[in-house]
């Protein structure tokens, strides 16, 4: 997992956002966490938007979930105001 930020809008969103897809995926946070290598509160804190996940985390995140991660290049207030802040494919 990444360093720990104060909890932003953004950090708030991606991490909404990655508990839906586990969610969807039927499974735990621990078991989530089992499948990266890594402890359940990291996995806590990135949901509650309390970690910056960098590019690598998501990409582990969403593989460990049976996903691939798409990275699009756009404006930071575009990102914001995205419903979906992280684009991935079914793989």
């Amino acid at each position: 997992m990444s360093s720990a930020c104060a909890v932003t809008e953004g950090t708030k969103a991606i991490g909404q956002y990655l508990r839906r897809l586990r969610e969807q995926a039927g499974i735990s946070q621990r078991d989530l966490a089992v499948r990266m290598g890594c402890h359940q509160p990291a996995i806590a804190r990135l949901e509650a938007g309390g970690v910056r996940p960098n590019v690598d985390t998501l990409r582990r995140i969403v593989e460990a979930l049976g996903l691939q991660l798409e990275l699009h290049a756009v404006s930071r207030d575009t990102a914001l105001a995205a419903s979906v802040p992280v684009h991935v494919r079914r793989s």
